[in-house]
């Protein structure tokens, strides 16, 4: 089963990674499930184990909760087969695709929606304290 080692985006306009090291192709799965398709960063291949199917399914259920483990790849069988790798083609380049019109980023453009949106609160929060205590001054 190969394992791969990337970053997690846990969601969200705001970058928040997390790096996870040797992760197999069925936990990747589940963390796009989790955290949404672009979820995956700087997805690298780390080398191969020989973990058995049944431990794995064990180990992401302990992890990520029954639940979620069955709903993903059925129940826990003997001839139980998790996915041995990922194709890095359809994954590779989703987080970082650029827009063709602007040419920035999806990181890009969340980074700049986020300040955005940092700056509109922090012009509207100025301008009601303005009107709350800072009108005209009181004349004597």
């Amino acid at each position: 089963m190969k394992r791969y080692d990337c970053n997690v985006n846990l969601g969200g306009p705001i970058l928040h990674l997390v790096p996870k090291k040797q992760v197999s192709a069925a936990e990747m799965q589940i963390l796009i499930h989790l955290h949404g398709d672009d979820c995956l960063r700087e997805i690298k291949e780390f080398g191969n184990d020989k973990t058995v199917h049944l431990e794995e399914y064990d180990l992401l259920k302990e992890r990520y909760g029954e639940e979620i483990v069955k709903r993903l790849f059925g129940a826990r069988v003997k001839s139980l087969r998790l996915p041995d790798e990922i194709n890095l083609d359809d994954l590779s380049g989703v987080a970082d695709e650029e827009d063709d019109e602007s040419g920035e980023s999806l990181a890009e453009r969340r980074q700049r929606i986020a300040r955005e949106k940092r700056d509109a609160k922090k012009a509207l929060a100025a301008k009601e304290g303005a009107g709350a205590g800072g009108g005209a001054p009181a004349t004597e």
